[in-house]
């Protein structure tokens, strides 16, 4: 079956098979492409938008979310990149089932260690600006939660309704699960605006600043609180609906979005010379309207 025509690609990654199936929900008319590698990715399109989603699970750690994210940059060439998954919250006032947009991704594992003590050498991405304000217009009221499944809305409406929050994200190779440990520690003196913690931005971010120019969002619902009740939260069923949550979030995101490369494949070489006033290129002739490109037989120089 052939793929509706659409304006626009967008990818969306996750690193649980619980976080990718909530994203998939949101899809219709899905498809298989296979990277050469053998990197699976499912091609479907939100309803009722303009835009494909390219969908592929990362699994956990930085390295293996940096290779995808490389993978499915160069074989989707996407206007824009999320990454849709679940995280432990860092303060009191994020809880279970919130949503945190990452404003910016910390990799705080970077370091010199030394006889005197350990030194940060954190790396730090900021979020795009197009995708953070497209969030803000998304997520400013509830409306994004009629996105969720029924039954994790009616689960959420009898309880807590989850808040957006926009706030930084610390990522490295630990799980973290303990509120007084070295990890706990190093993140609250160090990453104190960190509002939460997991394990695939980092690499996510250092491979889009590498492909130079991909828009890149995190979003990820509170699963935990980072420390010893972790185990606790997750058998309660936590993950599940903090990977829902985040899933709603991206979709109710990509839906606000507006293709920016639709016209890219026709604009002239002319008009894009004239927006950036610059002249065009010399082997041109205008016929006011329409441009023939390549050299002009006979022309005198």
């Amino acid at each position: 079956m052939d793929m509706p025509a659409r304006d626009g690609v967008v990818v969306v990654l996750t690193a649980l098979p619980l976080e990718y199936q909530a994203m998939r929900s949101h899809l219709e008319d899905v498809q298989r492409e296979d990277h050469p590698s053998g990197t699976r990715f499912e091609l479907g399109v939100l309803p009722d938008t303009p835009w494909q989603v390219a969908l592929a699970r990362t699994g956990a750690g930085n390295n293996s979310a940096a290779v995808i994210t490389e993978r499915a940059h160069a074989m989707f060439k996407p206007e824009a990149l999320f990454f849709a998954g679940v995280a432990g919250s860092l303060k009191e006032d994020i809880q279970l089932g919130d949503v945190v947009v990452a404003t910016k991704v910390y990799d705080y594992q970077g370091a010199k260690e030394t006889g005197e003590g350990r030194f940060a050498r954190p790396a730090a991405w900021d979020a795009s600006h197009w995708l953070e304000q497209a969030a803000s217009a998304a997520l400013c009221d509830e409306r994004w939660m009629d996105r969720l499944p029924p039954e994790i809305r009616a689960q959420q409406a009898s309880s807590r309704t989850p808040k957006v929050h926009y706030k930084p994200i610390a990522s490295g190779e630990t799980v973290l699960a303990a509120a007084h440990g070295s990890t706990a520690h190093l993140l609250r003196t160090t990453y104190n605006d960190a509002a939460a913690v997991e394990m695939e931005s980092a690499g996510v971010a250092k491979a889009a600043h590498i492909a130079g120019g991909l828009h890149t969002l995190i979003v990820r619902g509170i699963s935990d609180m980072a420390d010893d009740g972790k185990s606790a939260a997750d058998a309660s069923g936590s993950q599940q609906l903090a990977a829902a949550n985040a899933a709603a979030a991206v979709s109710a995101i990509i839906a606000d979005l507006i293709p920016r490369d639709t016209g890219r494949t026709v604009d002239s070489i002319a008009a894009i010379a004239r927006a950036n006033e610059q002249p065009p290129p010399r082997d041109h002739i205008d016929f006011r309207g329409s441009t023939f490109y390549g050299p002009v037989i006979g022309k005198k120089e």
